[in-house]
């Protein structure tokens, strides 16, 4: 199958640990069944998921120690990498030499603080137009903590 890039226009050549986490993204096979079969997704609307969850880690691992709310199209599919927590610590020590946290809210609790922040971050790092597809309500926080 042919993939299908989205175009995330940058200022800057992206970073070599960036690079490594797409490819290990789209090396994962058994992370692309998990998502399409328990989100019940499409084969292009899974690889185009994951795809934006990579660049939201970038984004997380760029702006270290920041708590960046999760966009909420993105969040069931982290939780399917989080029930493989083994794969998921891996991939992250290896990419980015730390584990993207990820960090609930409250029930009920959103923060408009933190979305307004990630998309700020993002818009810096990818530009406003990749910006407004993560908008809405989060209702959790990923946060870069390098490995001690």
């Amino acid at each position: 199958m042919t993939l299908r890039v989205l175009e995330f226009p940058t200022s800057h050549q992206l970073p070599e640990p960036f690079v490594r986490a797409l490819q290990q993204v789209f090396d994962n096979d058994p992370l692309h069944e998990a998502v399409q079969e328990e989100l019940e997704l499409g084969w292009h609307e899974t690889h185009e998921l994951i795809m934006e969850l990579a660049f939201f880690f970038f984004v997380c691992y760029r702006y270290r120690g920041v708590a960046l709310a999760v966009p909420p199209r993105l969040d069931p599919a982290w939780h399917v990498f989080l029930k493989r927590k083994q794969e998921y610590e891996e991939y992250c020590l290896s990419c980015f030499g730390g584990i993207i946290e990820h960090l609930p809210y409250e029930e009920g609790v959103t923060r408009q603080v933190e979305v307004g922040k990630t998309l700020t971050c993002v818009g810096i790092t990818f530009g406003g137009k990749f910006a407004r597809r993560w908008s809405g309500k989060a209702k959790c926080d990923g946060v870069f903590k390098a490995a001690a």
